[in-house]
This record gives structure tokens, C-alpha cells and sequence, in this order.
């Protein structure tokens, strides 16, 4: 009969869930909001522990328009998209990479910290932890951001730390 289960309730729990994500968008947005990218007018993309064109929500969406949209960057005649991953593990993201940078695991939320503060994001501890070695690539991914302004996209992994995922938010908005 309709209506007999009134009163039921349905309860989720995800023993590997997206929960990091959240937590981030929480601090970035005030409430755990699920988002989506838009890799359709992005001339340059920096993806930080992530891999969106092989994994997650929307992943296959994402593969179709990055790829779409780095074509197209090409046939125009103008500067081609540019891919940055800075990654802890190989992914198939970073295998089409322009520039790939491997670091341990433990240093991803030094590096965005360092990505943040060369592009001026305010109010961000200097960074610690990060590897002078690997910490190369990023005045030139800053610049290469700073120049494609708003056609820039920093895309935080799944499973990064929510202050990944916030100071993404954060260099998005601005």
C-alpha cells in the first residue's frame, strides 16, 4: 500500500566516499556542494592528485571535452591547451601531460599552497614541506595560469585532503 513506509528513512554510507571533497567545498562554499568542471573553455589545466579523465564523477563528460576542446584549440591555429598533473601516482591523466610532476603524497598540499601563493591568493601560511627539486614547475604553471585567467582550471583529486580541494576552489574563483 502507498504511504506505509512513511516514516522510513534512507541512510547512505560510503566506506570510500568523496568525503574529502566535501569537507573542501564546505570550506570554500560554506555547505558540501558536488562539483563539476567545465573543461570546454579551458586553456590551461592543472590537476592536483587528480585524474578526472579516468576516474570519478563525470570522468568520461570530462575526457570527451577536454579532448574536444584541445582539438579544436589546435585547428584554430591558436596555443594549445596545456595540461599540467602534479601527481603522487602515475594516472591516465598525467600520461597526456604536458608537464608532469611526481611528488610523494604528502607534499600535494604544499604544492598547492606554493601554486596559490605565486598566483596571490590571500591570506595563505607560507608553504612547508614541499621539495625545492620538485617545486620547479611552479612559477611556470602560475604563469601559464595567470595568462589563460579565467580559461584556467585547477582540478583537486578525489582523495586529496579537503585544504586541496579549498585552496582549488579558491584559485577557481579567482
Amino acid at each position: 500500500p502507498v504511504g506505509a513506509l512513511r516514516k522510513a528513512r534512507w541512510h547512505s554510507f560510503e566506506a570510500a566516499g568523496r568525503d574529502a571533497a566535501r569537507a573542501g567545498a564546505l570550506v570554500a562554499f560554506g555547505q558540501p556542494l558536488e562539483v563539476r568542471y567545465d573543461f570546454t573553455g579551458a586553456d590551461v589545466v592543472v590537476t592536483l592528485d587528480a585524474d578526472p579523465f579516468a576516474f570519478g564523477p563525470g570522468h568520461v563528460r570530462y575526457a570527451r571535452d577536454f579532448a574536444r576542446r584541445r582539438r579544436a584549440s589546435v585547428e584554430e591555429g591558436g596555443p594549445p591547451v596545456r595540461l599540467y598533473a602534479i601527481e603522487s601516482s602515475p594516472t591516465c591523466t598525467g600520461t597526456l601531460a604536458d608537464h608532469r610532476v611526481s611528488l610523494p603524497a604528502r607534499e600535494l598540499p604544499a604544492a598547492a599552497a606554493a601554486l596559490a601563493a605565486e598566483l596571490g591568493v590571500a591570506g595563505l601560511p607560507r608553504p612547508t614541506g614541499l621539495d625545492p627539486t620538485r617545486a620547479r614547475w611552479i612559477p611556470a604553471a602560475a604563469a601559464d595560469v595567470k595568462k589563460a585567467g579565467d580559461r584556467a582550471l585547477i582540478v583537486p583529486g578525489e582523495f586529496a585532503p579537503p585544504a586541496v580541494h579549498a585552496l582549488a576552489h579558491a584559485l577557481n574563483q579567482a
